[in-house]
Order: structure tokens, then sequence, then C-alpha cells
């Protein structure tokens, strides 16, 4: 039973690794899996279904990344790994919540912060640098990169972009990372920048 278990298990890894048809087959059997498991993390913590939704696929889209990047190491099984990646997932966007429920009562003080000018020309500067960078990508790529960034769940990507399915805007957003990555090997200072424009 374990042998088969671990079988399994590699066989699923293997394909994620594969990628194409391969990749496909091992994404639809840990969602026939392990859905149920994300949407009780969800929804047991305060969250909505919808919640849950964004939640597995931004999470299952990372758990492809880790393994096709060598970062899944294969010390603990796929299932608890993907865990460990929703929970965080989730956590940071509860939290999100959370500071912009308060928002309001932070706007008065915000009114009356002072500007540093050579601080708002710096930063102007690296949004145009961004702006190009991502102007390098093919059109569908930079508006799901930008839709996902601006936290649109990958349903609502699918039907904005014209995918078939949520699954089709999660395999693209993945391949668009990967190509926004290699750009950024050539511009590395603007990592920061992106990381704020992508955070969940």
């Amino acid at each position: 039973m374990i042998k088969r278990l671990f079988a399994s298990e590699s066989a699923l890894i293997k394909g994620l690794r594969q990628g194409g048809v391969a990749e496909d087959q091992a994404i639809k059997k840990l969602l026939s899996k392990h859905r149920d498991m994300i949407f009780r993390l969800v929804t047991q913590k305060q969250g909505s279904e919808e919640d849950a939704a964004d939640v597995l696929y931004e999470s299952l889209t990372t758990l492809v990344l880790h393994v096709r990047e060598g970062k899944f190491r294969e010390e603990s099984s796929l299932s608890t790994y993907w865990y460990a990646i929703a929970k965080g997932v989730w956590y940071k966007r509860l939290r999100k919540r959370i500071r912009e429920e308060n928002l309001e009562d932070q706007l008065a003080f915000e009114e009356d912060e002072v500007i540093d000018p050579e601080k708002a020309l710096e930063d102007q500067e690296a949004r145009f640098k961004v702006q190009a960078l991502l102007g390098r990508l093919r059109p569908k790529c930079r508006e799901v990169l930008l839709l996902w960034g601006q936290h649109y769940s990958m349903d609502e990507i699918a039907q904005k972009v014209g995918f078939k399915t949520a699954q089709n805007a999660m395999n693209k957003k993945s391949k668009c990372l990967s190509e926004l990555k290699g750009l950024l090997k050539q511009e590395p200072e603007l990592r920061g920048q992106l990381r704020l424009l992508f955070q969940a």
C-alpha cells in the first residue's frame, strides 16, 4: 500500500515537471484528491467559497512552480506541501482584508503626511521602468498578470481574457510568470516594485 502511494506521488511529480498533457493530467488528479482539503482550510477560517476557489488556484500555481523549479524537495507529501502553501496564501489575504477594513480610520492621518518630492520622483521612475518591462510581454500575458495582480479570481480572469476555464487561466499565469522572471534577470532592481504590484 505504502509503495503504491509513493509510486502515485512520484508519477504526479514527474507529470508536473514534464509539462504539457502529463502536467494537465497531474493537476486534474491533484484537484480531484485535495480540492476539498483546501476549501475546508479557507471556509473554516473566515473565508467564503469564492475565497477558497481563489486560494485553491493560486496555491496550486505556486505548488506547480515549486515542483518545476526544484524548490519542492520531496521531504513531505505533495498534499502537505500544498496545504502549507495554501495556508500561507489565505492568511496573507486575510491579513490584507483586515488592514483594508481599517483603512478608513487611517485616511485622516495620511492626508497630513508630508510627501518627499525626491522620493516621489524615484518611485515614479521605477513605475515607468516596471511598465516598460511589462510592455515587453505578449499582450495576453500582460493582461493576465495585471488582472492577477489586482486580485481577480481565476474564473474572472478566464472570463475577461477569453479562456474556456479557470484552469486555462491558471496555466497561462504560470507560464507568463516564468517569462517575466526571465526578463527580470536583465532588470533585477525592479524585483521590489513588481513584488508590490503582484503581492496577494
